[in-house]
Protein backbone atom coordinates (compact mmCIF):
# COMPACT_ATOMS: atom_id res chain seq x y z
CA UNK A 1 0.00 0.00 0.00
CA UNK A 2 1.20 3.51 -0.72
CA UNK A 3 2.59 4.99 2.50
CA UNK A 4 1.22 8.44 1.59
CA UNK A 5 -2.37 7.13 1.62
CA UNK A 6 -1.94 5.08 4.79
CA UNK A 7 -2.42 7.99 7.27
CA UNK A 8 -5.64 9.01 5.52
CA UNK A 9 -6.87 5.40 5.65
CA UNK A 10 -6.05 5.12 9.34
CA UNK A 11 -7.72 8.45 10.10
CA UNK A 12 -10.85 7.52 8.14
CA UNK A 13 -11.03 4.11 9.80
CA UNK A 14 -10.58 5.56 13.27
CA UNK A 15 -13.23 8.21 12.72
CA UNK A 16 -15.75 5.79 11.22
CA UNK A 17 -15.26 2.94 13.69
CA UNK A 18 -15.02 4.79 16.98
CA UNK A 19 -18.36 4.76 18.78
CA UNK A 20 -17.33 7.44 21.27
CA UNK A 21 -15.06 9.30 18.88
CA UNK A 22 -13.86 12.70 19.92
CA UNK A 23 -14.64 15.08 17.06
CA UNK A 24 -11.73 16.82 15.40
CA UNK A 25 -11.34 20.38 16.67
CA UNK A 26 -13.05 22.87 14.38
CA UNK A 27 -9.80 24.76 13.91
CA UNK A 28 -7.87 21.70 12.68
CA UNK A 29 -8.00 21.34 8.93
CA UNK A 30 -8.03 17.79 7.62
CA UNK A 31 -4.69 18.34 5.86
CA UNK A 32 -3.04 19.30 9.15
CA UNK A 33 -4.53 16.30 10.94
CA UNK A 34 -3.34 13.96 8.18
CA UNK A 35 0.13 15.52 8.37
CA UNK A 36 0.25 14.97 12.15
CA UNK A 37 -0.92 11.36 11.79
CA UNK A 38 1.68 10.76 9.06
CA UNK A 39 4.44 12.27 11.19
CA UNK A 40 3.54 10.23 14.27
CA UNK A 41 3.18 7.08 12.17
CA UNK A 42 6.55 7.61 10.52
CA UNK A 43 8.40 8.31 13.77
CA UNK A 44 6.88 5.29 15.52
CA UNK A 45 7.61 3.10 12.49
CA UNK A 46 11.25 4.23 12.38
CA UNK A 47 11.48 3.51 16.11
CA UNK A 48 10.61 -0.12 15.38
CA UNK A 49 6.95 -0.47 16.35
CA UNK A 50 4.76 -2.69 14.17
CA UNK A 51 2.15 -1.24 11.84
CA UNK A 52 -0.60 -2.97 13.82
CA UNK A 53 0.59 -1.45 17.12
CA UNK A 54 0.92 2.02 15.54
CA UNK A 55 -2.56 1.88 14.05
CA UNK A 56 -4.01 0.73 17.38
CA UNK A 57 -2.20 3.60 19.05
CA UNK A 58 -3.51 6.20 16.60
CA UNK A 59 -7.06 4.94 17.11
CA UNK A 60 -6.70 5.01 20.90
CA UNK A 61 -4.90 8.25 21.76
CA UNK A 62 -7.09 11.27 22.43
CA UNK A 63 -4.59 13.78 21.06
CA UNK A 64 -2.25 13.88 18.09
CA UNK A 65 0.79 14.57 20.24
CA UNK A 66 3.95 12.56 19.67
CA UNK A 67 4.69 12.31 23.41
CA UNK A 68 1.19 10.93 24.08
CA UNK A 69 1.60 8.45 21.23
CA UNK A 70 4.97 7.30 22.60
CA UNK A 71 3.47 6.89 26.07
CA UNK A 72 0.58 4.84 24.69
CA UNK A 73 2.59 2.64 22.33
CA UNK A 74 5.24 1.99 24.99
CA UNK A 75 2.65 0.64 27.43
CA UNK A 76 2.32 -3.16 27.25
CA UNK A 77 -0.82 -4.16 25.27
CA UNK A 78 -2.53 -5.84 28.23
CA UNK A 79 -2.24 -2.60 30.25
CA UNK A 80 -4.11 -0.35 27.79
Amino acid sequence: MNSVCQPRRILAQALSSAEDAVPLPAYEQEDKVVAKVATIYGVLEQTGFTAERIEECLRSVKTLDLDDAFDWVSTPPDST
